[in-house]
């Protein structure tokens, strides 16, 4: 059904005495019951012999019925209403017309999706259309990125945030748009590769680095954070010194500056180290009921009291100190193998074995040295 019209006039002066008529065309419509609803009017001249051509557009906004056009011309003698008017023409035409309408044949219902959508992936988009299909789909993503005379579209926000499709669709006749709200969320890093020893040492620079991957848009704001048994580091690469043997649980944690965060856990192993000698000064021989000094030390590469023994190889208790300074008397002459110990409270062991001679008292007197002895000193590490 036609909702609006168009109507057009050619009006055509003829006077042979007269330079222009002043002319009043008007157009009254009225309903079925004889009501007038609308009406319009133009002033116009026309010179002799020339046509004006004129159009009343009517769009029915009122009811769906028949109306009636009523036109008259009228010939104002005087150039305005208040003078002397001659009609001149008029005429009446009737039609049905129906509500005006001035939506599209189509319209934008949805965008589909849109229900969950990280940044970096790449998903469809479809507008959904109804009515005509004979249309032209155009988008914006609200990005910045723009797809021409397209019902679907692949595409890739590359980064999270609130954006706002827009949809223009359009044909010969008719224009619509509509606009769809879309949350992009925040993609977490991931963590493609930990570089660590798990067994290690104690006391041992050890070193971690970490591999990870994220949205273009993001990887040049990650931070990244190593949690360890008493402190945390920043960066890629670290080292880490472990200050005794045990099994300890370290993290690594990626975050992004949009708040994506990804974190993993490594078990790490440290063996015990034994402790190594420092300082081992003993003497390289000794005599029958002399004290002899032993003057030992050590380090230890953990957190670790250590503890020294001291074998004699002469029958005596071994001996035991916590500064490895002894004194020592070999109640008989010989040659005794002496075993001296470092150890670390985690039962990390050193040892060594040296070969001191002791001479008895009386064979230093039959020498003629009655009294006195040669005591010499052995240092070696």
């Amino acid at each position: 059904l036609e909702d609006y019209i168009l109507i057009d006039y050619a009006i055509t002066v003829e006077c042979s005495d007269c330079e222009y008529m002043d002319l009043l065309l008007i157009l009254d419509v009225f309903n079925q019951d004889n009501e007038m609803v609308v009406t319009f009017e133009e002033y116009f001249s026309v010179e002799p012999s020339d046509t004006s051509f004129i159009t009343f557009a009517w769009y029915n906004n009122i009811s769906d019925e028949e109306y009636t056009f009523h036109s008259m011309l009228e010939y104002l003698v005087d150039g305005d209403t208040d003078g002397e008017i001659l009609v001149q023409d008029g005429a009446d035409e009737t039609f049905f017309l129906a509500i005006f309408n001035d939506e599209p044949d189509f319209t934008i219902e949805d965008v589909t999706g849109r229900d969950m959508v990280f940044e970096g992936q790449n998903i469809q988009y479809e507008a959904i259309i109804q009515g005509s299909d004979d249309v032209i789909v155009d988008w914006d993503m609200g990005d910045g990125t723009i797809y021409e005379d397209a019902l679907k579209v692949f595409h890739t926000y590359q980064d999270s945030g609130n954006y706002e499709i827009a949809i223009f669709v359009f044909d010969e006749n008719n224009y619509a748009e509509e606009y769809f709200p879309i949350n992009v969320m925040n993609m977490n890093p991931t963590i493609l590769n930990i570089m660590m020893d798990e067994t290690v040492n104690e006391g041992d620079d050890v070193s971690f680095n970490v591999q990870y991957q994220d949205v273009p848009m993001d990887m040049d704001n990650i931070s990244v954070k190593w949690i360890f048994p008493d402190g945390v580091f920043e960066g890629n690469f670290v080292q880490y010194t472990f200050a005794d043997d045990g099994e300890f649980l370290i993290s690594v944690e990626i975050k992004d500056d949009d708040g994506g965060t990804t974190a993993e856990q490594r078990m790490v192993t440290v063996q015990n180290v034994a402790p190594t000698f420092t300082e081992f000064a003993l003497p390289s021989q000794g005599e029958q009921g002399v004290a002899m000094d032993f003057r030992i030390s050590a380090t230890d590469p953990g957190d670790d009291t250590i503890t020294y023994t001291f074998d004699f190889g002469d029958g005596t208790a071994q001996l035991i100190t916590q500064d490895g300074n002894v004194s020592h008397k070999f109640a008989s002459g010989d040659t005794f193998e002496i075993i001296i110990c470092a150890i670390d409270e985690d039962g990390g062991e050193t040892c060594r074995t040296e070969v001191i001679p002791v001479s008895l008292l009386e064979e230093l007197e039959e020498s003629g040295l009655a009294g006195l002895g040669f005591l010499g000193v052995i240092s070696a590490l």
